[in-house]
């Protein structure tokens, strides 16, 4: 099935703009269907454009909580890094997963994991 050209451009959004244009189409469905529902009338076009401003909103919604969160664990990686290093280096000498043992200490994100474990190797602290 192919999307049309104006559900790929409001799928490409940012995360912020489609929270935005996702309420707004909410905003326009609802009052569509406020308005035909008076005359009898049920439109389903207003409960698609409802569902798929919904979709957009919770998917803009979702994404900016985790661009928030990788943010975060980021900083945090920041903070931590010296200490990073070491633990890294001693699990690797145990043969310990990397990933696992991040994890563990809290870092729930599998793009920051990937990233602590790259920069690492960049420094030298991984094989």
């Amino acid at each position: 099935m192919k999307e049309s050209a104006i559900a790929q451009h409001l799928l490409g959004l940012s995360p912020k703009a489609r929270v935005w244009v996702g309420l707004a189409l909410v905003a326009v469905a609802v009052a569509g269907v406020l308005d035909l529902w008076g005359r009898g009338v049920i439109w389903y076009g207003s409960l698609a454009l409802f569902l798929f401003g919904l979709v957009l909103f919770v998917g803009g919604w979702r994404e900016l909580r985790r661009q928030a969160v990788v943010a975060a664990e980021l900083g945090r990686v920041d903070a931590e890094w010296a200490e990073l290093r070491q633990a890294i280096a001693e699990w690797r000498r145990r043969g310990d997963n990397v990933a696992r043992q991040l994890q563990q200490r809290g870092y729930r994100e599998y793009f920051v994991r990937q990233w602590i474990v790259a920069r690492a190797r960049e420094e030298g602290d991984v094989a």
